[in-house]
């Protein structure tokens, strides 16, 4: 399976690094125009990526496109990040929600690393001990909280902002993404999501990294949850 070059996925980053990789990609930043508050799209090329009309969910329509692209379902070279917020779609017992639980489940126990951030402070208790459950059972799970502080308040504030209810998940290899323009706090849908298969993500290498470098920036800005 190929790896991919450049920004380390797992690495945290510091805010000078943040800085200057910014400047690497003025370029990219001043071309795109705003998906939602945190997301962004490259207008360079033609919009082949998939556009889901009305609601989406995670759980149902993220995972029926991977299965389908991505038949092999082999992560074990692939780092998942995810942002989200309020863990509603870890608290419900419908099928699709359980499905996204088995989901998450067989990614912490197959893949690489799985990171899971989480943006605010409206995360439902019964879903982040879910996720907790599976941290300290020691799988490849990391999870994240990025909330208000008095260290780099305005840096993190923005993040918040931008990302309390605009998310989305990156695969590094295969590079895939999953992006929601708007994801109401308590909500399991989401509205405007787009999808990249494998073969469009690497067309759009700009804004994956664009992305990439904003989550590993969370989460040198974020708590570790234990």
């Amino acid at each position: 399976m190929q790896q991919h070059k450049g920004m380390n996925i797992d690495s945290p980053i510091s805010r000078d690094r943040f800085l200057d990789l910014r400047k690497k990609y003025h370029s990219t930043l001043s071309s795109c125009k705003s998906f939602g508050d945190g997301i962004i799209e490259d207008p360079i090329f033609p919009l082949d990526y998939e556009e889901i009309e009305g609601k989406a969910a995670i759980s149902t329509d993220l995972l029926s496109r991977i299965r389908r692209d991505y038949p092999q379902q082999d992560w074990k070279a692939s780092t998942i990040s995810i942002i989200g917020s309020s863990l509603h779609n870890l608290t419900r017992e419908y099928e699709y929600h359980r499905d996204w639980k088995e989901q998450l489940a067989v990614w912490t126990t197959s893949a690489k690393k799985v990171r899971y951030l989480l943006v605010g402070n409206q995360q439902a208790p019964e879903g982040l001990r879910y996720l907790k459950d599976i941290a300290q059972s020691g799988f490849n799970l990391e999870i994240f909280l990025l909330k208000d502080g008095k260290e780099n308040k305005i840096e993190r504030s923005e993040f918040i902002k931008s990302y309390s209810e605009s998310h989305f998940v990156l695969f590094d290899s295969p590079r895939i993404m999953w992006l929601e323009g708007f994801h109401p706090v308590g909500e399991s849908y989401a509205l405007n999501c787009r999808y990249y298969s494998p073969q469009v993500a690497e067309l759009h290498k700009s804004v994956y990294e664009v992305l990439e470098l904003k989550f590993n920036r969370m989460v040198a800005l974020s708590d570790n949850v234990h």
